[in-house]
Order: structure tokens, then C-alpha cells, then sequence
């Protein structure tokens, strides 16, 4: 199975929660047996986009498992609709994106250079992202979330109902240079904290 190299962790700090700690449960309300990692860049918050969105995707690429496809929802786009699917096509991306609400799209990334051109350029708050097998399984989760209707601490928090059909998800904020993982804790530590190691067994 694919591992991140050596010289990507020497660019990023990694930290590990399991069980979540009390902040975690209590202001984000999240579950307190699910896990969560941390993976952000080092150095200064200066670093270029691009090159924090590139080692981040590798991050998010080194963690996939045949036959899956990382999906992407950006929350809170800076964008106008034309302007998105205007960058989205420069990289052939438009025929891979569905909106499924009003404001809300579904991205299929296919690989890391799709993850990291949308890490960099879909200007928003924030990005979740998930593994699917099948289209219509990340269709369902983001129209789930989109029906969602309690009242929630963390934009996270819809997605936990379908924790255990993708095992987690990936929160990445370019303003924190740096994403977390949060999710069931065989999907945190055996596929993420292992496979970023290069521990994975195949």
C-alpha cells in the first residue's frame, strides 16, 4: 500500500486523540469513543497555499485503499457559483462535481493532484472529505447532511451518523495550514496514523 515519504514528515506535526479529549465531547459535542488525528504543516502560516495543499493531499492520497475515491464538500465558499465551476474546469474537475442542495457540491477527486487543486483553490471556511466505493454512497452522506437539521457546535458533526459507512472524515482548513481526522478508531489509527507512517500492512 502507498506511504507518505519521509521528507513530508519531516513538514508536518502530527498529533493523536484517542478517546477524544473532554474539550472535544463537550464543545464540539463529538462522540467520546471516536478518535481523532491531527496532521498540520510546520513552520510559518506564511507557507504558500500551494505547497501546504500539495502535502496535504499526499497525506489524503496515502490513505486510500483500492478502489475508493476521495470525495469533497467544501463548506462556506468564498465563490460565486460560475467562478467555481470556472476553476473547477480548469482541471477537468466540473463533470466530476454534483451539486446536490442549493450551495452544497460533491467533488470526486480521483487523485492526489485533483485533491490538492481542490484543497487550494475552492476558496472556502472549510473541507470535509471521505472515501466512498460508490458515487451514490457519497451522494447519500452529503444529502444526509444536507437534511440535517439539529443544532450543531462543529460543521463536522452531521457527518457522524454515516461514520460507520465511510470510517471517518478528513477537516481541512487552509487558514489553519493543516487538517484533523476524525472518525471510528480503526479508521483513525490502523489506516491513517499507520499508513502515514508507513506501518499499513497490505
Amino acid at each position: 500500500m502507498p506511504t507518505v515519504a519521509g521528507g513530508l514528515l519531516s513538514r508536518v506535526a502530527i498529533s493523536l486523540q484517542l478517546p477524544l479529549d473532554r474539550s472535544q465531547k463537550w464543545t464540539r459535542e463529538f462522540p467520546p469513543d471516536l478518535g481523532m488525528l491531527g496532521v498540520h504543516a510546520l513552520g510559518p502560516t506564511t507557507a504558500p497555499l500551494t505547497e501546504i495543499a500539495r502535502d496535504m493531499a499526499a497525506v489524503i492520497q496515502a490513505w486510500k485503499v483500492p478502489g475508493e475515491d476521495v470525495y469533497a464538500t467544501p463548506f462556506g465558499v468564498f465563490l460565486s457559483e460560475k467562478k467555481l465551476m470556472e476553476r473547477l474546469r480548469k482541471a477537468d474537475l466540473e463533470r466530476e462535481t454534483r451539486c446536490i442542495d442549493a450551495s452544497d457540491y460533491l467533488i470526486r477527486c480521483r487523485d492526489a493532484e485533483a485533491v490538492a487543486y481542490v484543497l487550494e483553490y475552492c476558496e472556502c471556511e472549510s473541507i470535509i472529505l471521505f472515501y466512498s466505493r460508490e458515487e451514490a454512497e457519497a451522494v447519500e452522506t452529503v444529502s444526509h447532511v444536507c437534511r440535517w437539521s439539529g443544532d450543531y457546535k462543529a460543521l463536522e458533526l452531521p457527518y457522524v451518523s454515516r461514520i460507520n459507512v465511510h470510517g471517518g472524515i478528513i477537516s481541512y482548513a487552509a487558514s489553519h495550514s493543516g487538517m484533523f481526522v476524525l472518525g471510528l478508531p480503526a479508521f483513525v489509527v490502523e489506516r491513517c496514523m499507520c499508513g502515514l507512517l508507513g506501518l499499513r500492512r497490505a
